[in-house]
């Protein structure tokens, strides 16, 4: 038996909205068709302003992890000082683009 998984949810946290997003494929995860979980924060009209976290799973050996804080929230903390923050880690090559690791031939 094989079970695919979409679930994404929209909500509003005061002024700030958000999309959670998560895929789990049909069979073990692949460099072609990742688990992926992605949490991003919206503009008003619905459309990407940030990726706040980004997760790609293909294999023991291909993990992509990317965190960012919400811009409104780096500005309330930091202020004028930290203008930007990203963390990515990971294990493989991935194309946050396409969604894939890099296949080696």
């Amino acid at each position: 038996m094989s079970i695919q998984a979409n679930v994404n949810v929209k909500f509003q946290l005061g002024t700030d909205s958000y999309a959670v997003d998560l895929k789990l494929p049909s069979s073990t995860p692949t460099a072609t068709a990742p688990f992926l979980f992605n949490v991003d924060s919206l503009k008003p009209d619905g459309t990407v302003l940030d990726n706040l976290l980004a997760v790609a799973v293909g294999s023991s050996a291909e993990i992509y992890v990317a965190v960012a804080p919400p811009k409104s929230l780096l500005t309330e903390v930091a202020g004028d000082v930290v203008q930007q923050l990203n963390v990515v880690v990971s294990e493989g090559t991935y194309d946050p683009k396409s969604q894939t690791f890099k296949t080696t031939p």
